[in-house]
């Protein structure tokens, strides 16, 4: 682990290794929480308390997190609540929040707390490394994420002053979708000092399924409208964000690899077209 300086004002610790609280809300993630968990432990940083918001899973996620050794809850509610939850539960003076299909680099907790004692930092982006597998479409789902990882309006925060998350009020529970943005978006307003790391996280999304990108987005889709309500200039961006008119290098290099990422993006946002037909019904009914 790295000897940081701590500095008097970053966020307000004094203890040069200040308790890190990971909180990691799961639902039937025994495909990956083993793996997450494990990179959380194997931290260079060694002051970590793991808790596990579950949702009652029906797998073996709740036998494999105990095993961890993480402080396991359980929770029926959707991620917002679960991970203010997790906050509510956690002791840490830092906060970070990671889904079960991630794994950390053995550094990356160090760094985050480096730069919150060191440069005064209360919120810290990491960028993100998505790994699809399953043959070509895994391969063009995980370079269609890559072309707009880095893209700051898609980028968010993990981890966390206490202080800062509790200033900022937590994440708002009525957002089922872009919780995290619009977190981002109210530390942004008030002009907090937000810092990126340099080290990634892995985004392991396991083989590629027509079946799960389908339903995921049309979920999204049915809880998009409440979002752009609140934040109808953040969602026009990011939608932005992710135009694939951009990236005219990779049509020009892999004009195949191009046209099945198009095909990616056509059916998942066909499918959160019907969530969101399907919430105007309901919601007119």
């Amino acid at each position: 682990m790295k000897k940081v300086r701590c500095n008097s004002q970053g966020a307000g610790l004094q203890s040069k290794t200040p308790l890190v609280s990971v909180i990691i809300p799961t639902f039937n993630s025994e495909r990956t929480i083993e793996r997450c968990c494990r990179s959380v432990k194997h931290q260079s940083y060694s002051n970590i308390e793991i808790v596990v918001v579950d949702r009652h899973s029906s797998d073996s996620t709740l036998e494999i997190a105990g095993k961890s050794s993480a402080k396991v809850w359980l929770l029926d509610s959707e991620r917002s609540v679960a991970k203010n939850f997790g906050v509510a539960k956690a002791k840490g003076g830092f906060i970070m929040f990671i889904d079960s299909d991630m794994a950390l680099s053995s550094n990356i907790v160090d760094e985050c707390v480096e730069l919150c004692l060191n440069e005064n930092a209360e919120a810290v982006i990491m960028p993100e490394l998505p790994i699809s597998s399953g043959g070509f479409f895994g391969k063009c789902r995980t370079i269609e994420k890559s072309l707009y990882s880095g893209d700051e309006l898609l980028a968010i925060p993990r981890f966390f002053t206490r202080k800062l998350f509790q200033e900022m009020g937590g994440f708002d529970e009525s957002l089922i979708y872009g919780e995290d943005a619009d977190l981002y978006a109210r530390i942004k307003k008030n002009i907090r000092r937000i810092i990126r790391a340099k080290t990634q996280i892995l985004h392991l999304e396991g083989d590629f399924s027509w079946r799960n990108l389908v339903l995921k987005a049309y979920y999204y889709g049915e809880n998009l409208f409440i979002f752009l309500k609140k934040n109808p200039l953040l969602g026009m961006r990011r939608v932005g964000a992710i135009c694939l008119v951009r990236n005219i290098k990779l049509m020009i290099k892999s004009p195949v690899t191009f046209l099945g990422v198009v095909l990616i993006k056509i059916v998942e946002y066909m499918a959160y077209l019907v969530g969101v037909l399907s919430s105007f019904i309901k919601t007119e009914q």
